[in-house]
């Protein structure tokens, strides 16, 4: 199913650009002798982080893409639904990953663990959500 390919794909990027977002927000000390730890955020830091601004970029590219809002229209999802929605859903791929994500973040490390996260938030969402009931006749979307 391609619409369901394109919003996991949707995800998986957005989660990869939500992870450098939220690793850049770390105050950045200007001493040469801080600079390169201070491009490091704690594990639990970072994760905190993407749990609280998750849920609005993903819901608001959702309500950007034609299709994918095609989809959310066809199953009666609507933005506020999709807020409520997101939080239970990293919640539960942040703990599906969080022994194997380093304890120190840097942008490379949030970049692969954000992409997995997202991955993981994308195919729970369209797999829970998204799915239309097999006796409509809408057509899938593409």
């Amino acid at each position: 199913m391609a619409g369901f390919k394109k919003i996991t794909m949707i995800l998986g990027f957005g989660a990869v650009l939500l992870p450098i977002a939220a690793l850049s927000t770390k105050q950045i000390k200007h001493s040469t002798e801080h600079a390169e730890q201070s491009k490091n955020i704690s594990k639990n830091e970072w994760l905190l982080q993407i749990k609280k601004v998750v849920p609005e970029p993903i819901c608001k590219g959702f309500m950007e893409d034609p299709q994918i809002k095609a989809r959310f229209d066809k199953v009666n999802m609507s933005y506020d639904a999709c807020l409520t929605k997101i939080p239970p859903l990293a919640e539960s791929c942040i703990n599906q990953f969080e022994k194997k994500i380093p304890n120190q973040i840097t942008q490379s490390t949030a970049s692969k663990w954000g992409h997995e996260i997202g991955q993981c938030i994308g195919n729970n969402f369209a797999s829970q959500f998204l799915k239309i009931d097999e006796t409509s006749k809408a057509a899938p979307v593409e």
